[in-house]
């Protein structure tokens, strides 16, 4: 992380993706919920626990004691593993400077649930993104960039940024729905664009054997482009740069 906040304590997932002038860029905030299981322990303990509430949780239904001393339990290992993303905020915007998406998410990041919380802010760096990751560098916004490529691995670079192949956002995505771990709240506008871009996403076989995923032609994946970034994050971040590697500095270098 550029500015030094640690991945592994955070709650919320911003997943921004940018597009050319005269199309979408899209906005796409994910909250990973508490893990509220059956007491145990002191008294002193068990009164922290919500009266009949238990499963995954969302922060903002709880105290901050709470969120704090469950929090502590989930990175203790008191919870279920792969645990699921609540996707809260999706949005798109069009024909809207570059300066105008940054100030909206730097204003977006000073407001609850999301100030003073631990975030991760993903950008989509490919083209045109690479500008506005800077900007937010500027702001000490803590972006973590990732470019979409075309490749079969991934690979870290020397920014702290992510090269991810474009099949491995999108399918990270399209199953973490089927699983039922990417809920989407019903009452968010674009919530139905974002289901139905990711059943328009079709996989393309080349002459030459190579695979490439795109939406259909005429039709946009900024939406599912942001929520992807999301996605993918949550799960490879934890498959592969796990607290063992973070104590002992182990370099991140290739995953296929």
């Amino acid at each position: 992380m550029r500015d030094g906040r640690d991945a592994r304590f955070s709650y919320w997932y911003l997943g921004l993706d940018l597009g050319q002038m005269n199309d979408y860029t899209a906005l796409a905030v994910a909250e990973e919920p508490v893990w509220i299981g059956d007491p145990a322990g002191t008294i002193n303990e068990t009164a922290l626990w919500p009266a009949g509430r238990r499963g995954w949780v969302s922060a903002t239904e709880l105290l901050p004691v709470q969120v704090e001393h469950f929090r502590a339990r989930t990175y203790a290992g008191h919870r279920p593993h792969r645990p699921p993303l609540y996707l809260r905020h999706l949005e798109r915007l069009r024909h809207v400077s570059y300066s105008v998406i940054v100030q909206q998410v730097a204003d977006l990041l000073k407001t609850p649930p999301l100030v003073g919380g631990s975030y991760v802010l993903l950008v989509d760096s490919t083209g045109v993104g690479r500008a506005v990751f800077d900007q937010l560098a500027q702001l000490d916004l803590g972006p973590t960039g990732i470019t979409i490529t075309g490749g079969t691995a991934t690979h870290a670079t020397p920014d702290g940024g992510w090269n991810v192949p474009k099949r491995d956002l999108i399918t990270s995505t399209q199953i973490m729905l089927q699983d039922g771990r990417l809920r989407i709240a019903g009452g968010l506008e674009h919530a139905a664009t974002l289901t139905k871009e990711l059943a328009d996403y079709r996989v393309k076989i080349s002459a030459t054997g190579h695979d490439s995923y795109e939406a259909r032609s005429g039709q946009h994946d900024d939406l599912v482009l942001a929520a992807s970034l999301v996605c993918w994050w949550r799960d490879f971040y934890w498959r592969h740069y796990d607290h063992e590697a973070e104590r002992t500095k182990q370099p991140r270098e290739v995953y296929s």
